[in-house]
């Protein structure tokens, strides 16, 4: 099965703020969001996988390059004008083979994918739908089941009162390929708007599932610090890059802890960061790599990005503060969201040869990312 990677949306928006960081991007535990979603796809032996970009998320391809690095074969589709979730699966038409997996740039999961694609096999369905329950569904896509999870219905972020239950759409779905065929070529059109309606109306075989494991949006700042706290509680199954030490406690490598330094679990603390004498690292802290926290700084229910300072006697508390922030000694910061550009170590392809990847058919053209 191959994987198709909706990465063409608005690219810095993390609400309620704007960062200057395309979401897929963000980093979870010192690595792109984006990077754990390739992990779970090779792990289910998915390793076909197109990414479908915008102009703004090509930091996307020069970070992933060609996959090799991470185990799987990765080509890029550029639009060069929005083309909406549907309008980029039907600009990559010509590479896909069969049945294909669907899967946003900008959700953080760990999902059964092999219960997903057998379900899929059994119902005969032309588009299943990856579900989970939603604690307020109007944000989302609800898609009402009936009781053999045939879907009679979908709606597109609800008004509150018009809300029919708490199902939704992950955004996480499996195609027929012959579903592409109802997708007009080169004209923006949304899966969730233009086309599961349609193939509802036509009586088109459309399902819902609802796999074992994790789901949230990247896209919210609540739901995205609070992954980092459900893979530290072990709701969310991801590969971290550190030890656990017990208590709760993850540790990476060349961490330097003063004697006098305090940790309370759960808490993850990154590859070469310093923690000084009576700092106190509290319950639900992450912090990234090579960060310094400096003597009597507190940190707690917080992320804290690589390569930033903690300045001497500074709290965070319930903050998300980006890669590269130094804070001032004594600095209290609550309840706040700082996150500066993240420039990760370049794999991938330089710009001139993802913009000439452009310049071929448009609106959008495919090819390897490296050596196009």
């Amino acid at each position: 099965m191959q994987a198709i990677i909706l990465a063409g949306g608005p690219a810095a928006r993390l609400h309620p703020v704007d960062t200057p960081v395309p979401k897929p991007m963000l980093p979870l535990f010192d690595r792109p969001v984006l990077e754990h979603t390739i992990n779970l796809l090779a792990r289910y032996g998915i390793t076909d996988i197109i990414a479908a970009l915008s102009h703004q998320a090509l930091d996307i391809a020069r970070y992933f390059g060609d996959g090799r690095r991470f185990g799987v074969r990765i080509r890029y589709s550029v639009e060069s004008e929005p083309l909406g979730t549907a309008g980029a699966l039907r600009s990559v038409q010509q590479m896909i083979t069969g049945t294909f997996l669907v899967v946003p740039a900008d959700v953080i999961t760990d999902v059964d994918l092999s219960a997903a694609a057998a379900a899929h096999r059994s119902s005969g369905a032309s588009v299943t739908l990856i579900t989970c329950e939603a604690d307020d569904p109007s944000l989302h896509t609800c898609v009402a089941l009936d009781e053999n999870s045939n879907a009679l219905k979908i709606a597109v972020k609800p008004t509150s009162d018009a809300v029919f239950g708490r199902i939704v759409s992950t955004g996480i779905s499996i195609f027929e390929r012959e579903i592409l065929s109802l997708i007009p070529p080169f004209e923006s059109r949304d899966i969730d708007r233009d086309i599961l309606p349609r193939l509802l109306h036509n009586g088109e075989p459309v399902r819902g599932f609802r796999a074992p494991g994790y789901w949230c949006d990247a896209g919210h700042t609540l739901s995205y610090r609070n992954a980092h706290f459900d893979a530290l509680s072990g709701r969310l199954n991801l590969d971290l890059p550190a030890a656990h030490v017990g208590g709760g406690v993850w540790l990476g490598q060349r961490v330097e802890l003063h004697p006098q330094a305090e940790l309370r679990g759960p808490a993850y603390i990154g590859a070469g960061t310093v923690v000084k004498r009576g700092a106190v690292i509290g319950e639900r802290a992450v912090i990234g790599e090579d960060t310094l926290v400096e003597e009597g700084a507190q940190v707690s229910h917080s992320i804290v990005g690589s390569g930033c300072v903690i300045g001497k006697n500074t709290a965070v508390v319930g903050s998300l503060v980006g890669a590269g922030h130094c804070a001032s000694d004594g600095e209290v910061i609550s309840q706040r969201t700082m996150i500066e550009r993240v420039e990760y170590g370049r794999v991938g392809p330089d710009s001139a040869t993802i913009e000439a990847a452009n310049l071929a058919d448009q609106p959008s053209a495919l090819r390897d990312a490296v050596g196009s």
